[in-house]
Parts: structure tokens; sequence; C-alpha cells
């Protein structure tokens, strides 16, 4: 999302802390976290609707 269309995009959470933690996913962890500020957030939304 970030390098198309410009809106950069964070790991938070359980991603974040398995990227530093297991130097990738945390093997128990099923799903990923990623935030956007919220004033690009109505920007995204859209564009996930688009796409």
């Amino acid at each position: 999302m970030g390098e198309r269309h410009g809106i950069p995009v964070y790991m938070v959470a359980g991603t974040m802390l398995g990227a530093i933690r297991h130097g990738g996913f945390i093997p128990w962890n099923d799903d990923m976290d990623f935030a956007v500020m919220y004033d690009r957030y109505w920007e995204f939304a859209r564009i996930l609707e688009r796409e």
C-alpha cells in the first residue's frame, strides 16, 4: 500500500513484536497487525474498497 499509493503503513502489536523478538512471525500468532495514521484513514479505506 505504501509504495503503490504513498500511504505509510506501520507494523504494530504482535507483528512488530515478532519482527523484533523472533526476526519474523511469532510461530503461534495467526494474524498480522498493521496501522495507518488517522489523517490518512479514509483515503486508505477508499483504496481498499477499490482494490
